[in-house]
This record gives C-alpha cells, sequence and structure tokens, in this order.
C-alpha cells in the first residue's frame, strides 16, 4: 500500500477509536483513553509507522484483519493493558 494509503488507514482507524463511544463503547475506557492520549500530536505518518513495524515484527498474525493488527500495534506502542485475542472468525 502506498505511504499516502497507510497514513490514511492509520487516521480512519483512529477515528474509529475516537468514534467507539458513540456507538456504545464506554466513554471512560481504559483501553481506548490511554491510545487516544497517546497519539496526541502524532503525524499520520507516524501512526501508519508503528503499525507497519508491528505488523512487519508479527509475521505469525498476518492472517489477522488489519483493523486489528492495528489496534493491537496502537496498543503496544501505547502501553495499554492485554486484551485477550480479538482476531478470530465472528468478532
Amino acid at each position: 500500500m502506498p505511504a499516502e494509503a497507510q497514513s490514511a488507514y492509520a487516521m480512519g482507524l483512529l477515528d474509529g477509536f475516537y468514534m467507539a463511544p458513540m456507538f456504545g463503547a464506554p466513554e471512560d475506557s481504559n483501553l481506548l483513553i490511554p491510545i487516544c492520549n497517546c497519539v496526541e500530536g502524532m503525524k499520520a505518518s507516524q501512526v501508519a509507522a508503528i503499525i507497519e513495524k508491528f505488523i512487519k515484527d508479527h509475521p505469525e498474525q498476518w492472517h489477522w484483519d488489519a483493523k486489528f493488527e492495528g489496534y493491537s500495534a496502537m496498543r503496544e506502542a501505547c502501553h495499554v493493558r492485554a486484551l485477550p485475542p480479538m482476531h478470530k472468525k465472528g468478532n
């Protein structure tokens, strides 16, 4: 994917995090707030680089959907506590 598309995807993913409470996610989520605070001031290209590095570093997860890879990358980069695997079909 070209760099511009990677940056656009990363920003779309973060927009989804910010919009999650509108779709029922808790507004005080101890999973989303740390990520939102962590990325404040980051450029889209920086977020895309974090996701790209995570994907390259975890080939055992290449079968995961991009949204799960991106979420996992941001959790790791922002030091958010781990969750049970969310990559299973139907989730």
